[in-house]
């Protein structure tokens, strides 16, 4: 099964869940989301690599970096690049079929590419 696959056809369980919660499970995921931004924008990505679980997937195009390891030397080399690469970065929040655990995507597209190549 692809990656596009899983994440089109995978439902979660409904949980049901009280408006105080569903809002201090919300607030709790933008901070995380906020300080990831933060550190890739303002810290050279050099802890964002421990927002993701020792299994996390971080997808730049059609490069893909498993694990920890991987996303860290991403952000290393990224940092190394001077500015040569610019970005555009989409975030979305979906919450399918009002199942309230919270789903978020960022997805990272190039402007300009440099010359060096993204590390595998």
């Amino acid at each position: 099964m692809t990656d596009k696959e899983i994440a089109t056809n995978h439902k979660l369980p409904e949980v049901p869940m009280n408006p105080h919660d569903e809002l201090l499970l919300w607030h709790a995921l933008h901070r995380l989301e906020v300080a990831y931004w933060y550190d890739v924008d303002f810290n050279e990505g050099r802890t964002a690599h421990e927002f993701f679980t020792p299994d996390g997937v971080k997808m730049v195009g059609h490069n893909r970096f498993d694990g920890r390891e991987k996303i860290r030397a991403f952000y290393e080399w990224r940092a190394r690049q001077n500015g040569a690469i610019a970005v555009r970065q989409r975030r979305t929040a979906n919450a399918a079929q009002q199942c309230w655990a919270w789903s978020f995507s960022m997805v990272v597209q190039p402007i300009h590419r440099s010359v060096a190549q993204i590390p595998q």
